[in-house]
């Protein structure tokens, strides 16, 4: 149990201090009945949002899933049908500062199919890759249209995937294809696409020792040809989860484990330069480097993780003072009972041995432009637990699982007023449940900054089948939520 704001500001030297925030919670703005399977929705940049659905009264084998275009008040700017499988389903979705790009895995075509639009909401082009037995792509936006990493699994029960990189224009065209003849590799894990190029980390390996794989940072030109391809890691669990890339220079941020152990316990930071060489590589370690920081700031009281974390390492932001490295802490604890099954959203009723994944504060990571670690900043907010099927030992097992549902409490940064980051956060007491949403400036002078998620109707909800928090304007957030053929918008405004 935490302490309440005056007792606490007392227990340790008035260090902690609540970060002047005001909410205004909004009831719902926007809602749409009739909608026979939901598909997704997201953000269109510098427009508004977009929505996917089959309405209901759509039969047959193949069937029209309408992309809607809204403003952000919520006005319909242009509604478009596209025909697809009934089996279809989007793989991936994202904007850029000019069109939508969305790919959709088609089983019974066994294709991808991606379709472009333009701010306006307009068909602008398709296009059509073959995605094996299990189709699955997943989109990039890039400076002049999008690169997709396609996924194309050998057979029903293999292991080996072969993947393509294609790089697509706006209105779909293809400007370059990069097949990957590489039957080993197992994970594209992040792609970011720049002016000065495209930066790519994969693993790769097989077999059962961990030392048997490899983490690469892969670098190609804007046409498409490898630069250089580098290991940085021999450890299946030293897990790379952000690059950032500052004119010729790349930097990856994740976590690693210690050696010959797979849990993850610190931070790891790497530079490369334009060569492909690595310039700079900081591991920082829970219990050494950055425990004892958060122990100069805050009472035993007030620390929330009494025994070392596990670490998911967010996002990382680049300054002129150096990088931000938002990270979040988990705990892992074995459950019995019924867990969430999070490939389908749903809730299994059998009685098994299952995870609890106790999601915790948030710590902020300062480094300098060398990577040094110059301060240590908590974002403490309220713990909430959620159960998933099966036994996990390894957060980073989960981690995509964990973004693609919602289940980790972070969701983005945005720029306030002042030019500063500010991290949207989500709290919830059961999976699709009871959402509360949350905003801190991560750059503010507290040490630790308690934040108090705004009130809204949205911590009423139920057994919601859908819901996500898309980025507004003006301090303005927009969460949609999708239960029982309705699909709602709800608006949030925060000051700071």
């Amino acid at each position: 149990m935490k302490k309440d704001n005056a007792s606490k500001c007392i227990g340790i030297l008035a260090l902690v201090c609540m970060v002047v925030m005001s909410f205004k919670g909004h009831a719902q703005e926007f809602q749409m009945e009739g909608i026979k399977v939901f598909e997704g929705a997201g953000d269109m940049e510098g427009v508004g949002f977009y929505s996917v659905y089959q309405a209901e009264g759509e039969k047959g084998k193949f069937r029209n899933y309408t992309i809607d275009i809204f403003d952000y008040g919520y006005e319909k700017i242009n509604s478009e049908k596209v025909e697809l499988s009934k089996n279809a389903s989007i793989a991936s979705s994202i904007s850029n500062n000019s069109h939508l790009a969305i790919a959709f895995s088609d089983l019974k075509t066994k294709q991808v199919s991606v379709k472009g639009f333009s701010q306006e909401g307009s068909l602008t082009g398709e296009f059509e890759i073959d995605g094996g037995a299990y189709p699955n792509a997943e989109l990039y936006k890039s400076p002049d249209g999008f690169i997709l990493v396609n996924m194309v699994r050998k057979g029903a029960m293999s292991a080996k995937i072969l993947y393509e990189i294609v790089s697509l224009g706006n209105d779909m065209s293809v400007n370059w294809r990069l097949k990957i003849d590489d039957e080993s590799i197992r994970e594209v894990v992040d792609v970011l696409a720049t002016e000065e190029g495209i930066a790519l980390i994969y693993t790769s390996g097989k077999g059962m020792k961990k030392e048997n794989y490899g983490q690469h940072l892969m670098r190609l030109s804007n046409e498409g040809k490898v630069v250089f391809d580098e290991v940085f890691a021999n450890n299946y669990y030293y897990f790379p989860n952000k690059i950032l890339v500052d004119e010729e220079n790349t930097f990856i941020f994740g976590s690693y484990p210690k050696e010959g152990k797979s849990k993850p316990v610190g931070v790891f930071a790497i530079g490369f330069d334009a060569d492909g060489e690595m310039t700079v590589k900081k591991e920082l370690e829970y219990e050494s480097k950055i425990s004892p920081e958060i122990k100069k700031i805050m009472s035993d009281y007030d620390v929330n993780m009494k025994e070392a974390p596990q670490f998911i390492v967010n996002d990382a932001i680049k300054t002129e003072q150096g990088f931000h490295i938002i990270t979040e802490t988990v705990q892992l604890r074995p459950a019995l009972g019924a867990a969430v099954q999070v490939s389908t959203g749903g809730s299994g009723g059998s009685i098994s041995v299952n995870t609890t994944f106790i999601m915790g504060d948030f710590i902020i990571l300062n480094l300098d432009p060398q990577l040094e670690l110059e301060k240590v900043k908590v974002v403490t907010k309220k713990t909430n637990k959620v159960t998933m099927e099966g036994t996990v030992f390894n957060v980073n097992q989960y981690h995509h699982v964990l973004k693609q549902n919602n289940v980790s409490n972070y969701q983005y940064w945005v720029t306030n007023d002042e030019g500063n980051p500010t991290m949207i956060y989500t709290i919830r007491k059961n999976f699709r449940s009871n959402i509360q949403v949350g905003a801190v400036d991560i750059t503010s002078n507290e040490d630790v900054s308690e934040t108090k998620p705004m009130e809204s109707d949205l911590e009423k909800l139920k057994e919601l089948g859908y819901f996500g928090v898309l980025k507004g304007s003006d301090n303005q957030l927009t969460v949609y939520t999708y239960k029982k053929r309705v699909f709602s918008f709800y608006k949030l405004t925060y000051t700071m």
